[in-house]
């Protein structure tokens, strides 16, 4: 057996512990599938269900034309699951900041085939991020499903009022109160907070811990906490071997990897990810490339692209219309600085495109272009790991771009001047906001003063990761330190990846995983990779009829994974080469 020699170690970077609650619904808190479909729950909602209402909703298209508990999943009566609860902040040694695990065990846990899952979240999300897409297939089963924020989390610091957010979700100024992000007040914060009274720091950007490097650390630690109580607190002791799967989706599917990679004492059994944000440390040639390498790209070439007349039927093409005049001066731009060529703005929006194709992204992710300009996903993702992988504090005011309350609109990006949050935003910035801005009331404002960078801003992070000026040197450091080995024991390793994906290129992240290991002389017996055709990142997205009529369900091909993958470990099941979802059994 692999694990069993370390299970019942009690993890030591335990900082604070509750539990256990006894739960009517660990998967949905409660929410009806009705709930998990409306686009809003009522202001009073308790934290803790406004957070699982929202997890939910960016990663699982939960709308009555999706497939949702009808095709794929398990069905509406099984969504409530009773069982508990178990939260916990955990701290690494040597690291300032905790980090949020939760584990959840049914009542109807199957010690017939024990399996617990670890489930890092995605994005930069609180610790229940993979709550539905990774949950729904656990909890219902009878396996026990470990959680974790992996470090980035939603933590967050409004400077003025020292306000941070517990393990609950919930506001305190007491520097005393456990908390998932809290900063040391130097001098240069406070000088900062007082020329910048509506400023917050975030703890992805501004934790000057580089969380992203420490992801595996974080996965194996919720593994160790998860084992420790299912083994103590349900009376199963070490004679029952219980298996664990590393599972995640994009951000977490990388921290999985990644963990499997570092995992010595032989916790995991198994990995299971899709779409995983991973970068090789040595790739093949035109592979590999660090997502933030090809985001600063994709951040300079996107807005010319958006004006391309090929696009214009394309999803959100009525959204990037509102920036039209912004994007020709874009394009403009870069035809001055000989990054682009072409006679006229047509031409410049082809040049875009083919820039696009070149940088790694298939045609077949095109019409979701509009989608990525209307979430102002690539100058988020630039600045914000920018700011993660070089440790800038916030008072450094990288690049001269502030983390502010502001009223805003989200589509035309116009905002005002900075303001107080209010008591709501204040009172429920731990369960609404994503861990990037925007969100919850903040807003990232550029050394302009608006929403919408200049092209400066983009060519200055750009030099980021090519340049070599000591905030460069400080960045690439942190970018060499998040790459991936691209080997583990030889434990089944299952991939899963979109080819129409817009957002984590298959060519430089799963695609070159794969093969860098094949050519490494890694044990690939039990390793597969699932390229799902017209499959993309956002499960979220279908919820539009254009974009479900453009596109196919990832989600259905993932559940198919981990359902070959218990198969396989539990009943020696051979691994299928082609993935073949089905509806729940």
């Amino acid at each position: 057996m692999r694990n069993e020699a370390k299970s019942s170690a009690r993890p030591g970077t335990l900082a604070w512990e509750l539990g256990p609650a006894q739960r009517e619904s660990l998967l949905t808190a409660r929410l009806a599938l009705s709930d998990l479909q409306a686009p809003a729950l009522p202001d009073d909602t308790p934290l803790g269900v406004a957070a699982v209402h929202k997890d939910f909703r960016d990663l699982v298209d939960v709308s009555a034309g999706g497939g949702f508990t009808r095709t794929y999943g398990p069905p509406e009566a099984a969504l409530a699951v009773p069982g508990q609860e178990y939260t916990a902040l955990m701290r690494l040694p040597g690291r300032a900041h905790a980090f949020t695990v939760r584990l959840l065990v049914p009542d109807a846990f199957d010690w017939d085939a024990p399996l617990l899952v670890a489930a890092p979240s995605s994005g930069s999300r609180g610790v229940t991020g993979a709550i539905g897409d990774i949950g729904a297939w656990v909890l219902p089963q009878g396996h026990a499903l470990v959680l974790t924020d992996k470090g980035t989390g939603i933590g967050a610091h409004i400077l003025a009022s020292d306000t941070a957010y517990g393990p609950d979700l919930a506001p305190t100024n007491q520097a005393s109160d456990p908390t998932t992000f809290r900063l040391n007040w130097t001098t240069e914060l406070q000088d900062y907070s007082a020329a910048n009274p509506f400023a917050a720091a975030l703890k992805h950007a501004h934790s000057r811990e580089n969380v992203e490097a420490d992801w595996p650390r974080h996965v194996l630690e919720a593994i160790r906490f998860g084992l420790y109580t299912l083994r103590t607190q349900h009376a199963q002791g070490d004679d029952v071997p219980i298996k664990v799967f590393a599972a995640g989706v994009s951000n977490g599917g990388g921290a999985s990897l990644r963990a499997a990679e570092a995992d010595e004492d032989g916790l995991i059994d198994a990995v299971v990810v899709a779409e995983p944000n991973v970068t090789p440390k040595k790739a093949a040639a035109k592979q590999g490339l660090p997502l933030l390498d090809y985001a600063t790209q994709m951040n300079l070439y996107l807005p010319a692209a958006l004006l391309a007349k090929s696009l214009e039927d394309a999803p959100f093409a009525d959204i990037s219309a509102l920036h039209g005049e912004r994007y020709a001066h874009w394009a403009r731009d870069l035809a001055q600085l000989g990054l682009l060529e072409g006679p006229d703005t047509q031409a410049l929006a082809k040049a875009a495109l083919r820039k696009i194709e070149d940088i790694g992204f298939s045609p077949t992710s095109f019409d979701l272009l509009h989608a990525m300009g209307m979430m102002q996903a690539w100058p988020t993702i630039s600045y914000t790991y920018a700011s993660a992988y070089g440790r800038f504090g916030v008072e450094e005011a990288f690049l001269g771009a502030r983390t502010v309350f502001a009223d805003a609109n989200l589509l035309t990006l116009e905002a005002g001047s900075a303001r107080a949050p209010t008591a709501d935003e204040r009172a429920r910035l731990g369960a609404t906001n994503s861990g990037l801005p925007p969100g919850g009331g903040l807003c990232l404002l550029y050394a302009n003063g608006s929403m919408a960078q200049s092209i400066d801003d983009a060519l200055a992070l750009r030099t980021l990761t090519t340049g070599t000026s000591p905030e460069a040197r400080r960045v690439q450091q942190g970018m060499a330190e998040v790459s991936a080995a691209c080997r583990n024991s030889g434990i089944p390793t299952l991939i899963v990846h979109g080819t129409s994906d817009p957002l984590i290129a298959p060519r430089h992240s799963s695609q070159a995983y794969f093969r860098t290991a094949a050519a490494a002389g890694q044990d690939m017996t039990h390793w597969r990779l699932y390229e799902i055709p017209g499959a993309q990142h956002f499960e979220t997205l279908l919820m539009f009829e254009d974009v479900a009529s453009r596109y196919t369900p990832q989600l259905p091909h993932f559940f198919a994974a981990l359902t070959a993958c218990k198969a396989h470990v539990f009943d020696k099941q051979a691994l299928p080469q082609t993935l073949m979802p089905s509806a729940w059994s």
